[in-house]
């Protein structure tokens, strides 16, 4: 919130902000005990609150700062938010700049080891990855194909799109390949690269 008066990542370093999370397995509490790592911030995490809308509602009452949480999300739920210029977005946690968000620099831009890059991507990975639909079994390959197909169709939907719009929902179809690769991108993760992450977590 603007009203913290930290609206950089340099103010972010030099003050305390209180950031509300629910628990150590969620974003909103990994997000800022990296940044704290990576970046030098000061992020006090408060965890227990049960999900987004009450850790929201302490940031409206001050009791808190902050969370970290998809842009969409905010944008989808916080409207009011945006429009009156209460927020400010310190960085997109990826490995490139949110659309929506040119100016917020993406965090790979912002570390320069290659073993924090390395970190930064294994944090990143899932998220872009989405939601994805997960297929088990023995498939046979033209039933998998037309799986693929229809929810590649689906996503594109002229009608679909339409309402997201009047929803405020943002729809970014990640595609099957692209799902594939970044999957694999997180099972071939050096042990290194997990164990520091779990350490940095306090998860050893």
């Amino acid at each position: 919130m603007k009203a913290s008066g930290v609206d950089s990542l340099e103010a972010a370093r030099q003050h305390e902000v209180l950031m509300g999370a629910s628990g150590k397995s969620g974003q909103n509490y990994v997000i800022p005990t990296l940044l704290n790592t990576v970046l030098g911030t000061k992020f006090r995490v408060v965890s227990g609150y049960p999900g987004i809308a009450a850790i929201n509602l302490a940031m409206e009452r001050g009791e808190v700062r902050g969370h970290a949480v998809s842009w969409p999300v905010i944008a989808g739920t916080k409207k009011e938010w945006i429009e009156k210029g209460l927020i400010t977005s310190l960085v997109t946690v990826a490995m490139e700049r949110e659309p929506e968000l040119p100016d917020v620099p993406a965090l790979a831009e912002l570390v320069t080891s290659e073993d924090d890059r390395v970190l930064i991507r294994l944090l990143t990975a899932p998220a872009a990855l989405g939601r994805a639909w997960i297929a088990f079994g023995d498939i046979p390959k033209d039933r998998l194909a037309a799986l693929r197909d229809a929810f590649a169709a689906t996503m594109a939907d002229p009608a679909l799109r339409a309402d997201a719009v009047v929803r405020g929902l943002v729809i970014r179809p990640v595609s099957w390949q692209a799902q594939q690769e970044l999957a694999q991108q997180i099972l071939s993760t050096p042990n290194a690269v997990v164990a520091r992450l779990k350490g940095i977590l306090g998860l050893e």
